[in-house]
């Protein structure tokens, strides 16, 4: 209780000081929010002046560059960022409070970060004057000079963030060209030039990062600039650990911008373009020993809550889908070892199937995972090998956010599995049996009056049990009985 009324306060008075600022001049609210951050004994407070920053930088230039003192503030609040995004796929439930939670989530600042105004203050005039602009960038760019006169002594994750922010670093670099045309500035500054002027071959790996972080994941831009970068940006972000070593050390801040990036636009572009991105994705991505690719995984999951894309993300799902399969086909070798955890081919293929996505422990059923989808997971199961990662995952969707949907048709999973596995060779992973029983125990109980009429189920679940059985299960056993 204590927690949940601390939360509503602060989300009270967020919403009192986002009214109170929208209908101030840029010098009281400057004043007020100095005033309250001197006052605030932690950094909850702190937290609730970021947000009006980024709803209102216009007015909050001053609080921003001393926002940029303290580096910690950049790491908490991309905490935030990726936190809220994670909230709001999660929250389905129907009382007011988490109504509230998901409306406020949905607010156009919460979308952005710090690191982005900042940014903005760079890029975008906001019809101020030539003047203005001037002295806005000397505001930033003396409050970034002052925060970072030791920054050689930093710690190489605190300097991302400042180096991604400070567009000085970028303006000295240019694309020659034979007529001796093109140059970043001019692009990121949004002058004349368009994207199609950058040779991105000649651009540092960091530098086109950057540039690709200026396009809007719904613009038509962002697909042809996935298609004009992907040998460079996809390779490095999802290709071979070993290639490129050196140059994937330094740019892991901006790699994983990127992953967000690249999923967002999948979820954004038209149909055949999607397909054109996953074809490039597919082609230069090391799908087994890259961790990057189970990062896209699980954003692609998140992301198609944030922005309601439910229909986007199984058109993404299903042109993925020939390639999970043929993981599982490889992976044979490894279904009847000891492992105690999903690795290798196993590892992607239970990320895919929803088992390393944060569901909230009451949440028994969700959008995403619609009674239509049954077919999804039917087809996979009769089409797949991987009986020991398809066990552990389905296992536990049918305990998870797929309990209330599946639960009939589950059995016909598990049953299928099991015919797969007649001699019960397979080593399962860790809590696959825990979750066969807590699923096969909850279906006995809520299905045991049609076991005298349906003979068919009753043979079912009698196969199931026996295997069961044939990997430990003593509670399974006790099921056999009381049928």
């Amino acid at each position: 209780m204590g927690s949940e009324l601390l939360v509503s306060l602060l989300m009270g008075f967020e919403t009192w000081l986002l009214n109170v600022v929208k209908n101030s001049d840029a010098n009281v609210v400057i004043d007020f929010c100095r005033d309250i951050l001197k006052k605030s004994e932690n950094v909850m407070l702190t937290a609730v002046i970021v947000s009006i920053a980024e709803a209102y930088p216009e007015k909050m230039i001053d609080i921003v560059c001393d926002f940029l003192k303290t580096k910690e503030i950049f790491h908490f609040d991309s905490d935030r960022f990726v936190s809220e995004r994670q909230a709001s796929f999660l929250l389905h439930g129907d009382n007011i409070f988490e109504e509230e939670r998901r409306e406020a989530n949905r607010l156009p600042h919460r979308q952005k970060r710090l690191e982005d105004i900042i940014l903005q203050y760079q890029t975008d005039k906001n019809e101020i004057s030539e003047e203005e602009y001037s002295v806005q960038l000397q505001k930033i760019y003396k409050a970034i000079d002052d925060a970072t006169k030791d920054i050689d002594t930093w710690q190489t994750s605190d300097k991302y963030a400042y180096y991604r922010m400070d567009l000085r670093q970028y303006k000295k670099v240019v694309n020659v060209e034979p007529d001796g045309k093109g140059n970043i500035e001019q692009v990121l500054m949004k002058d004349s030039m368009g994207l199609a002027d950058i040779d991105f071959t000649r651009l540092s790996g960091a530098v086109t990062f950057v540039v690709i972080s200026f396009i809007s994941v719904d613009m038509k831009e962002a697909f042809n600039i996935v298609e004009m970068t992907k040998d460079k940006t996809i390779k490095m972000t999802f290709g071979k650990k070993y290639d490129g070593k050196e140059e994937r050390r330094n740019l892991i801040g901006y790699t994983l911008n990127f992953i967000v990036w690249f999923a967002d636009v999948l979820l954004h572009c038209d149909d055949l373009e999607r397909k054109v991105m996953i074809e490039s994705f597919m082609e230069r991505a090391d799908i087994v020993t890259n961790e990057n690719v189970r990062e896209l995984l699980k954003w692609l999951i998140i992301d198609q809550g944030v922005y309601r894309k439910t229909n986007e993300f199984w058109d993404i799902w299903e042109l993925m889908k020939p390639k999970m399969i043929e993981l599982g086909n490889k992976g044979m070798r490894d279904y009847y070892t000891n492992s105690n955890v999903p690795f290798g081919e196993d590892r992607v293929i239970v990320t895919y199937l929803f088992a390393n996505t944060s569901w909230r422990k009451e949440v028994h059923k969700c959008d995403l995972l619609s009674k239509e989808r049954a077919t999804f997971f039917t087809d996979f199961v009769e089409k797949s090998r991987s009986v020991k990662a398809v066990f552990y995952a389905l296992a536990k969707l049918l305990n998870t956010v797929g309990m209330e949907t599946y639960n009939k048709i589950g059995i016909e999973w598990i049953y299928k599995l099991i015919m797969k596995d007649s001699e019960c060779r397979v080593q399962f992973y860790d809590y696959t049996l825990y979750y066969l029983e807590e699923y096969i125990g909850s279906f006995v109980v809520h299905h045991r009056t049609e076991f005298r009429e349906n003979t068919g189920l009753l043979q079912k679940i009698q196969a199931v049990l026996e295997y069961m059985i044939n990997q430990g299960s003593q509670i399974a056993y006790f099921l056999g009985e009381e049928i």
